[in-house]
């Protein structure tokens, strides 16, 4: 995971593009870590695109994680508002085949597990927004736990004198 957010730091520069970070320890997320990539991936590679484009070029990565959820916001400046229609994700992508599908990636993972997003744009800022909630993670990874429970049937006796 921080090979990604290197890489990711790396290729924004390369592109002019200022990336700040504000994230708590990921190596305690309650996510499988290919699920993690796979979301901070696909949010940093469309809000670098978009951001390279911008003026000024910056995006904001920020990550809380709290008792009930972890919330994570991705906001960037793009060149112009985007159209969002009732706040959903384009159908199609604007970039040609291939392209288009990161979002649509990220949402499946979200599913997964009973996290929501909302997306916006005002005033040439692009925000993504997803909330995962834990107590169902925790609730499911104590499902798929095996305690094992030794009891003695060992009794004791007392004496009285």
């Amino acid at each position: 995971l921080d090979a990604l957010l290197s890489k990711k730091y790396e290729e924004a520069s390369r592109k002019g593009v200022m990336v700040y970070f504000d994230l708590p320890d990921l190596r305690d997320m309650p996510m499988d870590q290919t699920d993690l990539v796979i979301v901070l991936s696909n949010l940093l590679n469309n809000a670098i695109e978009a951001a390279a484009q911008a003026d000024p070029p910056e995006v904001y990565v920020r990550m809380r994680k709290s008792e009930e959820e972890v919330v994570l916001s991705v906001r960037n400046r793009v060149k112009k508002d985007l159209n969002l229609v009732d706040g959903q994700l384009p159908r199609i992508s604007q970039k040609g085949a291939g392209h288009g599908f990161g979002l649509w990636n990220v949402r499946d993972v979200l599913k997964k597990y009973g996290g929501e997003y909302t997306i916006s744009c005002r005033g040439c800022w692009f925000r993504f927004t997803c909330t995962i909630p834990l107590r169902k993670l925790r609730h499911e990874t104590l499902q798929n736990m095996t305690f094992g429970v030794k009891v003695s049937s060992e009794s004791a006796t007392m004496k009285s004198s």
